[in-house]
């Protein structure tokens, strides 16, 4: 069975009413495990990858076996989607290495890790789309940020301890996906 598009498996899982599981690996014993168990409950499923975050040096040959080992489950219905990929490049490299749906997070900018405006995060993710349904190649965005710099950031660190107020914290924008087929961004 070929790769399918993140939108593509879960339009079947709505006319279906059934959830699909989606994994982070970052190696290929993790991705083996992930399709084995999906092959044994016969159930689609997402296999994600991270830019930047597998046990190998090499990112190129690290998608590609990814890729290949996904490819070889012929009988599980699978999705290769890069997770929260930070830059347009990121999202990119993955569809140039077959990846079936992509996730732009320009929720945050790369130079600080402070929240991006909104206009800006809009602008990245429909540049995003637009070479994305031009493959055919799904895509999921992160659009906004509850509105405080992560624990683990740099920025985090010099900020005070001053919880979020609950107006802010709602105002946070949802994730959204594009579907390759779909005629507004």
């Amino acid at each position: 069975m070929p790769l399918q598009t993140l939108a593509t498996t879960l339009a079947a899982a709505e006319r279906g009413s059934y959830a699909v599981g989606a994994f982070n690996v970052s190696d290929l014993n993790q991705a083996v495990a992930v399709l084995d168990a999906a092959r044994a409950e016969r159930s689609p499923v997402i296999v994600q990858a991270i830019a930047g975050t597998s046990a190998y040096g090499d990112e190129s040959w690290w998608w590609h076996m990814l890729r290949t080992v996904v490819e070889s489950y012929t009988d599980v219905p699978a999705t290769l989607h890069l997770d929260h990929g930070r830059t347009i490049e990121d999202c990119v490299r993955a569809m140039d290495h077959g990846f079936t749906s992509v996730m732009i997070d320009a929720s945050r900018a790369t130079e600080d890790d402070e929240p991006n405006d909104f206009e800006s995060n809009v602008t990245i993710t429909k540049s995003v789309v637009e070479v994305a349904h031009a493959r055919g190649v799904s895509v999921e965005g992160e659009l906004g940020t509850i509105g405080v710099p992560r624990p683990a950031s740099p920025a985090f660190l010099k900020k005070s301890s001053t919880p979020t107020p609950p107006a802010m914290a709602r105002s946070s924008s949802p994730t959204i996906l594009a579907d390759s087929a779909s005629e507004s961004t």
